[in-house]
Order: C-alpha cells, then sequence, then structure tokens
C-alpha cells in the first residue's frame, strides 16, 4: 500500500512539474522581450522579411548567411506576442509595432534596432492610458514625425479614440476624445501628413471619415459593409470590405468620386480574401484567398484597378504574400514547407528558409 502510495505522489509530481513548465514557456517565458540578446541588426535593401511564429518576431536577412551550412539565417527580434503590424523609421534606427500577449491584450512596443532593445510605449499599464486598452494598428505618416494609432475605451467595449504620437516632440494628444461613439476598425493617412482616414462602424455598415490633426472631420462615403483595413494611394483608397456573410473583398474609391466603390475582387462563399499587400509604387495587389470547403489558401495577383488577374499559386497552401521594396518579387509562406519567394510572373521560384512550424504572418519584405 505505501509502495502503491509513493509511485502515486511521484507521478503526480511529474505531471505537476511537466505542464508547470510547459505554461512557463508558453505564458511567460516568451512574452516579454529577449534579454540577453543585444546585438546590431543589419539592414540590406532587398534582403529582410519579417514573420512571426507563436510569441516571437523573427528577421530573415540573406546577410545572415551560415558560411558551414549555406543556408540563410533567422535572427529572432522579440517574443512579446504575435506582432500585427509594423512601422519603420527612414533611417532604420526603430521600429514601431503592435502585438496581441497571451492574454489577448493587444499593446504597442518600439525596438532600437542598434541593440534590439524594447519598450512597451502604449498599453494599459501605461500612465496616461489607465482607461483604455486594445491599442492597435499604428500607423507612420510618409516623413515618420507623427504616428496615429486607436485604443478603445475601458469603459465602454463600444467606444474608440483615435492618438496622435508627434515622434518628434514626444507628446500625446487624443483627436477623438469619445466624440465618435462607435468602434473604429480602420485608419491610414490620407497621403500628407495633415489628414487621417478612419471607417467607424455603426448600425448601417462604416462610415469612412477624413480628419485633420485639429479634429476636423469630413464625412466622405459610408458602406453597407464592415471595412477591416484601408490603404491610401496618390488618386484612390483601397478598401477591405466584409459583407453580412462574413465573406471579404477589396475595392477602392476614386478621391474624386467617393460615392462610388468600385470592386477591385468578386469573392463568393465559401470563397474570401483573407489579407492583402499593396506595391510600395500602388500599382499592384497580391492577396490570399481561403476556400473554407476545400480547405485551401491561394495567392492572386491583380493591377490596384482591378485589371490582369494572375493566379500565382494553385497548390493550396500558400500564404502572406508580400511584395520585394522594389516590387518585382514576393515572399510568402508554403504550409508545412517555409518561405519562398518568386518572380511576378511566377518565375525564379526560391526557399530562403526551411521551417515546419505554423507561421502566424508574414509582415514585411523590407
Amino acid at each position: 500500500m505505501k509502495k502503491t502510495t509513493i509511485l502515486f505522489v511521484i507521478l503526480y509530481l511529474v505531471i505537476f512539474v511537466s505542464v508547470s513548465w510547459w505554461a512557463y514557456n508558453k505564458y511567460f517565458r516568451n512574452t516579454s522581450a529577449i534579454s540577453g540578446e543585444t546585438q546590431t541588426i543589419s539592414f540590406n535593401k532587398n534582403k529582410t522579411i519579417f514573420y512571426t511564429i507563436e510569441n516571437n518576431l523573427y528577421l530573415l536577412n540573406s546577410d545572415n548567411l551560415n558560411k558551414s551550412t549555406n543556408q540563410i539565417g533567422t535572427l529572432r527580434l522579440q517574443s512579446t506576442g504575435e506582432v500585427q503590424t509594423i512601422n519603420f523609421d527612414q533611417k532604420n534606427e526603430f521600429i514601431v509595432y503592435s502585438s496581441i500577449n497571451p492574454q489577448n491584450a493587444s499593446e504597442i512596443w518600439k525596438v532600437d534596432l542598434a541593440d534590439n532593445h524594447s519598450e512597451k510605449i502604449f498599453a494599459k499599464e501605461i500612465p496616461g492610458f489607465e482607461n483604455y486598452t486594445n491599442f492597435r494598428s499604428p500607423k507612420m505618416s510618409n516623413t515618420e514625425r507623427f504616428m496615429v494609432f486607436i485604443a478603445k475605451l475601458s469603459a465602454n467595449s463600444g467606444v474608440d479614440d483615435i492618438f496622435l504620437w508627434d515622434i518628434e516632440q514626444n507628446s500625446i494628444e487624443n483627436l477623438t476624445k469619445q466624440t465618435i461613439k462607435s468602434k473604429i476598425s480602420a485608419i491610414c493617412w490620407s497621403g500628407s501628413e495633415q489628414k487621417i482616414y478612419y471607417a467607424a462602424e455603426d448600425t448601417t455598415g462604416s462610415l469612412v471619415s477624413l480628419m485633420d490633426l485639429k479634429a476636423i472631420n469630413q464625412n466622405v462615403f459610408v458602406s453597407p459593409d464592415k471595412i477591416t483595413r484601408m490603404e491610401a494611394t496618390r488618386d484612390r483608397l483601397i478598401l477591405s470590405l466584409q459583407d453580412a456573410n462574413l465573406t471579404t473583398n477589396l475595392s477602392y474609391i476614386l478621391y474624386a468620386k467617393p460615392q462610388s466603390i468600385i470592386p477591385i475582387t468578386d469573392l463568393a462563399s465559401p470563397k474570401t480574401l483573407v489579407n492583402f499587400d499593396l506595391s510600395s509604387d500602388f500599382k499592384k495587389i497580391i492577396y490570399q484567398v481561403n476556400d473554407s470547403n476545400l480547405k485551401t489558401n491561394d495567392l492572386y495577383l491583380v493591377n490596384s484597378d482591378g485589371n490582369n488577374l494572375l493566379q500565382l499559386s494553385t497548390d493550396g497552401k500558400s500564404y502572406f504574400g508580400v511584395f520585394s521594396p522594389e516590387n518585382d518579387k514576393i515572399a510568402f509562406w508554403s504550409n508545412g514547407s517555409g518561405i519562398y519567394t518568386e518572380g511576378l510572373t511566377k518565375d525564379n521560384k526560391q526557399k530562403l528558409l526551411n521551417e515546419s512550424k505554423l507561421i502566424n504572418k508574414i509582415i514585411i519584405w523590407r
């Protein structure tokens, strides 16, 4: 009897230690900036890809070539949560990004690239933001003097505010001050450093407005669909629209004719658009389509006006297409295989990284 009791106690301790170690690694060990990893990060134009696995942000740069194995190297930058968007300064001195931690709270971080030092700059525990949560969608202006972001008022889950960070003066201003009284689903700069487009949800769909830095609003148009993302070009606003059936498509409006929503894609259930990337010259869009019946994901290339559609993949396992800085290639993840690059005419396909783990997202090719 005593032997049986001792065995049960030992088994219990083994299970307890194993579960505790697993929980520590999953929820605590990988949810803060990496300590002891301070190094200069080299950037080479057309060669740096940022991607995420679980709570980790990685850099894939061919400058990190391992001469002994002849394999492209990767560098883990931070472990602050699942990164959503990244903003760079022009001199590559720092990045600002939003990430979702294991407690499902969205925060905004800044990382100095000279030494990989990280700092949580906008979150509920930061003085002055105690009444807010869900800090998201950071967007730098073209000259990178300003950054706007969205935060949710904690006391009212349906109210968001837009904040302006003057990076040069290191000052923060609440532009909307609870005047919108609804959820803000998307935000982007207009192309100038003085105006911001934002989409606010209401009972009729989404209201898109144009606001200057003095918080003076001009309503642009109303969409019956939910706007999940916006990107401004020189002459048009690219929109990701989700209808009542949860099918997402791409459309655009011309600034000269804001009341006319022109479709780029024409997807219907069970197919839907998952994400997209706009080329830096605004001429092309690469987007991912999920088929929920076939359980497939493929990539498509199209002009930003909806013409010249080209299906880039047919294997059903291609995700997260992004353009190279010079817009002549794409990078994407093939599920179960790794990260590849390919020309815009489906030529010169090259494998950069063997990776069997599930990649959350390829964020940008810098």
